[in-house]
């Protein structure tokens, strides 16, 4: 299955998220938990962005592996 999700606010587009070591800040972070979150339980994921050099809204998707059911 595959999921998309769009918005009208382009800003930065994710990335996959650096490597990190727990500490004692982890959790501390007040955003960027959605990449990590997608980068740990999709099988693939993606961004696009519309509108050219001035893009007007983003696209993050992702595909969850089937589950063998």
């Amino acid at each position: 299955m595959t999921v998309y999700v769009t918005d009208d606010e382009p800003g930065r587009l994710p990335a996959p998220p650096p490597p990190r070591t727990p500490g004692p800040e982890a959790g501390a972070d007040e955003g960027g938990r959605g990449p990590v979150l997608v980068d740990g339980l999709a099988a693939r994921w993606g961004t696009t962005a519309y509108g050219a050099r001035l893009p007007h809204s983003k696209t993050v998707w992702f595909t969850l592996a089937a589950s063998g059911r």
